[in-house]
């Protein structure tokens, strides 16, 4: 059951790698130059997610490879990783949006000492 759970998050890890990763930009121009097909397989990850499933199949059934095994869990930890990330900067948004409701709510007449702190320093930038 944990295996194809992780099957599961490495087919949507490798659909985000192919769609939007940065460092394959030109490769992915590249391929979508060659037809039609490519070009639409590329444009949509619901799409591609087939494709990448019937990878994910192929790999599964390999999982007894070492190689095989390590590769689906780098891709399944990088992914993860990515959605912990997100998570962390969305309640750290909440969270500073929360500080600025206060802060903007706090009375106007309140002097400050002429230092500025960490929190301040990251409001102005």
């Amino acid at each position: 059951m944990i295996d194809i759970l992780m099957m599961i998050v490495v087919t949507e890890a490798l659909v985000e790698l192919i769609c939007h990763a940065r460092i394959f930009d030109s490769t992915r121009n590249k391929i979508k130059e060659i037809n039609w097909f490519f070009k639409e397989l590329l444009d949509c990850p619901y799409c591609l997610s087939v494709w990448a499933g019937l990878l994910s199949a192929a790999l599964y059934s390999n999982l007894d490879v070492w190689p095989v095994r390590i590769f689906c869990i780098i891709i399944a930890f990088h992914r993860l990783s990515n959605v912990l990330h997100l998570a962390y900067k969305i309640l750290l948004d909440a969270n500073l949006n929360q500080i600025l409701r206060r802060t903007s709510a706090a009375p106007k007449n309140v002097e400050k000492r002429g230092e500025t702190t960490d929190f301040e320093n990251r409001l102005s930038a």
